[in-house]
């Protein structure tokens, strides 16, 4: 049985080769309302590259996506792709590459200059890959405490650290990220920030109710249900009768 290949190995591998042909990569670039795997400048060109594990009708719609903006548009697989994707991609224009378990890149379909070059979408993309760290782990997956945001806030809090008072246009200009304006990083953070108080306001409050919840059964001279949840106001007591202490 063939070994199975990740797609943060199919990125990564895809990233080497595409820095081996002089491409600057960065990882996660902002496309419309989701982030493509890999992006890549090159002599004021832009190529959006897209990565799974297999050719499927979801890699298809991502790749699509990245013809309509950039100079070049890539599918890269870790599984041969079958012959109606092959001739899909020469039909559109996206290049199509496989990756081994080994990390050996094969270019099956190269890549086609796109017709797409210096349109208002290019001009966006483009330049947000040219402000974002330098990265080729993309296709990381969706696990808590991962992604772009929360690297740029880490970075902000260290900038606030060595630059006391810096105001946000500062830290736009200094800091690489993959936002478009000062005012949309500001906006960013503080809503993570005020999310994840609330999160803790919140979760203060539910200990505070159980704690309360308990004394009172402990002033009444009950034990609590079997498994230690405490009965708030409004429920009724599971515990049976022949259980409770006379």
């Amino acid at each position: 049985m063939p070994q199975a290949i990740r797609e943060v190995d199919i990125c990564r591998a895809a990233g080497e080769y595409l820095q081996s042909r002089g491409w600057r990569v960065v990882r996660e670039v902002p496309n419309w309302a989701r982030s493509v795997d890999l992006g890549a400048t090159r002599n004021g060109e832009l190529l959006l590259l897209e990565a799974k594990t297999s050719f499927t009708e979801h890699l298809q719609r991502q790749v699509y996506g990245c013809v309509c903006v950039a100079d070049y548009a890539v599918a890269v697989v870790g599984t041969n792709p079958r012959p109606d994707r092959i001739e899909w991609a020469k039909k559109v224009g996206a290049g199509l590459w496989t990756v081994t378990p080994g990390g050996v890149v094969s270019v099956l379909v190269a890549e086609a200059k796109l017709a797409a070059r210096h349109n208002r979408n290019w001009q966006r993309v483009y330049e947000r890959t040219l402000r974002m760290r330098e990265a080729i782990d993309g296709g990381l997956p969706c696990l808590k405490g991962v992604g772009p945001a929360l690297t740029v806030e880490a970075e902000i809090a260290r900038y606030r650290v060595s630059h006391p008072g810096a105001t946000w246009a500062e830290m736009f200009d200094a800091i690489p990220s993959h936002y478009a304006s000062a005012r949309s990083m500001e906006s960013s953070y503080r809503t993570n920030t005020d999310r994840r108080a609330m999160i803790e306001r919140l979760r203060r409050d539910r200990t505070a109710d159980q704690d309360a919840a308990n004394r009172s059964w402990l002033l009444a001279g009950c034990p609590g249900p079997s498994d230690g949840t405490p009965i708030l106001d409004g429920e009724k007591a599971t515990t049976p009768l022949k259980t409770l202490e006379p």
